[in-house]
């Protein structure tokens, strides 16, 4: 097998082989550390757990505060304690990385043996352990590279060492120690004295600037907007079939894939939606139902929503019922309550067979006759959370499976709310304030998942 590396190759490389290629396998440093592990029968932990360690570090950094008060992210930590855990965390992966092994030595700069105390914190018998992150594997697999069974019998490495990350050039070393001929692929050299080897050659500052011959190779296009620039740009495409141009774009930006499009051409898959966004919404707004008094404006954003666990005719009539009289809790608001759900709802379950009424009761005796915890005294149950976001979880998966059209972006909801649910096991407090439930949210909250245009 020969393997082909690149910082990057995670994300898709170009152009594609033109014929199948056996025993070649194009991967990035995440895929190239799974296979490692999978080779060498080591334990691969799941990849999303890092609001997990984030909490459990936080734990750590808490108690190492009440012994040491006075510690550099003291103030830090009281602004915003998961947010300081998780920036210190990642220096921790990064010293790990860099091969550091957190020893307590004589002349050891203060903040690195504030981290190395931490690092003995988890060590102690009567103390939880961090789960191990990318680091801590990329360690282990390094440790074990000497038995690892057929190797491949070369790896080309796609980018420079020196531009490879600290723990990347350890990794590349440590294959290498373990006899992986490795080789390193060098960017091609400029040919020609045109402007566009010129320009290339300026860029890898083998050239100073001069003044440029306009010969056709280098052309650099200047628009007053940038819709102007790409309806060109598609338009010149359009009418020439001849060409196969490779467009680099470095923000994903759906200018020119719109444009591309209009003219009748494939689309670029530039990101066009992303599925975490309705989900994001749903798990800022549901916290709101656990305080007293019963916030009317977000009770209206949360049954606006297109992705919510409450019924669909149900979230109607309460959103056009808050337009016109924006209260909660009155007795027109009961007497519609009741009208919908004893005169309107069978008759609508009568002709949709999906729809159940017993189950939209539920719903409803779920959000909005549950306890609540007064907003002025600031904390709710940690389980009550628990409960919702638990809640939260089961009607995604459950509604995901029982619509075959519903989209995607349940599952992603499914797996946020989950992650919600597993960090606020791991709290060690048993009462939580509203700040707290930002935090939470915004830890789990990660970068989402988009999808593409149809080519």
């Amino acid at each position: 097998m020969r393997l082909h590396f690149g910082l990057h190759f995670s994300e898709g490389t170009f152009p594609l082989p033109r014929q199948p290629q056996c025993a070649e396998w194009v991967v990035g440093p995440r895929p190239l550390l799974a296979w490692l592990e999978r080779s060498l029968g080591l334990c691969v932990p799941d990849d999303h757990i890092e609001h997990l360690r984030t909490e459990q570090y936080r734990q750590a950094l808490r108690r190492h505060l009440e012994e040491h008060p006075r510690a550099f992210y003291a103030a830090a930590f009281l602004a915003d304690d998961l947010a300081t855990a998780g920036a210190l965390l990642q220096r921790r992966d990064e010293l790990l990385l860099a091969g550091w092994g957190f020893a307590l030595e004589p002349g050891l700069p203060d903040r690195l043996k504030v981290l190395a105390d931490i690092h003995q914190y988890f060590s102690r018998d009567d103390s939880p352990r961090l789960s191990p992150g990318a680091a801590d594997r990329q360690v282990a697999v390094m440790a074990a590279l000497h038995r690892l069974p057929n190797p491949p019998r070369e790896i080309i490495v796609y980018d420079a060492y020196s531009d490879c990350p600290p723990g990347v050039q350890r990794l590349l070393d440590s294959l290498q120690a373990a006899g992986i001929p490795l080789r390193y692929q060098s960017s091609p050299t400029p040919v020609g004295e045109h402007d566009l080897a010129h320009w290339q050659r300026f860029l890898r500052g083998e050239a100073g600037p001069r003044l440029l011959q306009a010969d056709g190779s280098l052309l650099i296009l200047k628009a007053q907007r940038e819709t102007h620039i790409a309806g060109y740009l598609a338009q010149l495409l359009r009418h020439n079939t001849t060409f196969r141009p490779g467009i680099l774009m470095p923000q994903a930006n759906r200018t020119l894939d719109n444009a591309l499009l209009q003219e009748g051409l494939p689309s670029l898959g530039v990101a066009s939606s992303s599925l975490a966004r309705p989900s994001l919404q749903v798990l800022k707004l549901v916290p709101v139902f656990l305080w007293e008094p019963l916030d009317p404006y977000k009770v209206m954003e949360f049954v606006s929503l297109g992705i919510k666990p409450l019924e669909d005719g149900l979230a109607n009539r309460i959103a056009a019922f808050l337009a016109d009289t924006p209260g909660l809790f009155s007795d027109r608001w009961f007497g519609m309550i009741n009208q919908y759900l004893e005169e309107e709802l069978p008759l609508r379950a009568q002709h949709r067979h999906e729809l159940d009424a017993e189950a939209v009761r539920r719903q409803y005796e779920f959000w909005f006759r549950r306890r609540r915890a007064d907003s002025t005294d600031g904390q709710v149950e940690k389980w009550e959370v628990r409960e919702i976001f638990a809640y939260l979880q089961e009607w995604a998966l459950d509604t995901y499976a029982r619509h075959d059209d519903h989209p995607q972006t349940l599952l992603v909801l499914a797996s946020q709310a989950g992650r919600i649910v597993d960090l606020l096991d791991e709290l060690p407090e048993t009462a939580l304030r509203p700040l707290d439930l930002e935090r939470i949210v915004r830890t789990i909250y990660e970068p989402a998942p988009v999808t593409y245009r149809p080519a």
